[in-house]
């Protein structure tokens, strides 16, 4: 035994091996998680527009994932007043999404200054426009006052309808179904094409989910009132009436549009239509009584 072994504590087995040290559990990588978006609802004011759908939003968002968001989305009243298409687009693309506050003082002018001129729409998206923007009223309640208190003729000028357009599509909307009221808005199916549908019952209307559909329940109503046209007497006037309502209807506006841009074309051409139908015989000046 050398003098090393003697000054080594006796029962010392030496250092303890490494597999029986205390293992230390590996420290998990937490991943950070990216912050969610907020979400918004849309302002009902902006509402009034059709979203795009199908083939149009389809390329917007392809334009929006090569080139990201270029415009902020505008926020007022804590909901999106412009930009729904684009919140749209950057929330299935999973883009962040830059917002500003809405800073003006006519919301609903903003709205459709900012839509006329991006949007490519026709004359019947734009009287549906136009007739909602005559009706509307905060969240529905009609104890509050209409938003911008629109009259038919100020929602015309502002969408660049006649006034009688507005009417007959407020007229429609009132009583068309959900997905007619969609068909219209859109643009794929005309007011006046929608007009024969409404009158059809709920039921029948709410099977109306394509333009195509609605063309051929069109058609339909069309050859049913051909043939009940022909079972009336001889003597009943009533379809030329309707004719000539409408025709006259047209006029009105033609002459009013007229009389925006030049009034005084306006005038001479209602004094020439005057002295037409008094040529005609269908008018006679009503005499003054004497005072």
């Amino acid at each position: 035994m050398t003098s090393t072994d003697t000054n080594k504590p006796a029962g010392d087995a030496g250092p303890m091996p490494d597999f029986l040290k205390r293992q230390e559990p590996p420290k998990q990588e937490t991943k950070q998680e990216p912050p969610k978006q907020q979400e918004f609802e849309f302002h009902p004011i902006a509402n009034v527009f059709p979203l795009m759908k199908g083939d149009e939003f389809k390329q917007f968002k392809k334009d929006i994932k090569s080139n990201k968001l270029q415009q902020p989305i505008v926020i007022y009243e804590g909901k999106i007043l412009d930009g729904r298409n684009r919140y749209n687009a950057c929330k299935e693309l999973g883009l962040p999404v830059d917002t500003k506050p809405y800073i003006g003082t006519d919301p609903v002018a903003f709205v459709i200054s900012t839509n006329v001129h991006r949007r490519h729409l026709n004359e019947t998206q734009r009287a549906a426009v136009a007739a909602q923007l005559a009706t509307f009223t905060h969240g529905g309640d009609r104890s509050k006052a209409p938003i911008g208190a629109l009259t038919d003729k100020a929602a015309a000028k502002l969408l660049n309808v006649g006034e009688r357009s507005v009417e007959r599509a407020k007229a429609v909307l009132s009583q068309a179904t959900p997905n007619i009221q969609a068909l219209i808005q859109s643009g794929e199916v005309a007011v006046s094409a929608a007009t024969e549908v409404v009158k059809l019952p709920k039921e029948e209307q709410a099977d109306l989910t394509t333009a195509s559909k609605v063309r051929e329940a069109v058609k339909r109503a069309k050859r049913a009132k051909e043939e009940e046209e022909r079972k009336k007497p001889d003597g009943d006037t009533s379809k030329l009436s309707d004719e000539i309502d409408k025709l006259v209807d047209s006029l009105i506006d033609k002459l009013k549009q007229l009389k925006a841009k030049k009034p005084e074309e306006t005038d001479a051409d209602v004094a020439d239509l005057i002295r037409r139908l008094q040529a005609a015989g269908l008018y006679t000046e009503p005499t003054k009584k004497a005072a």
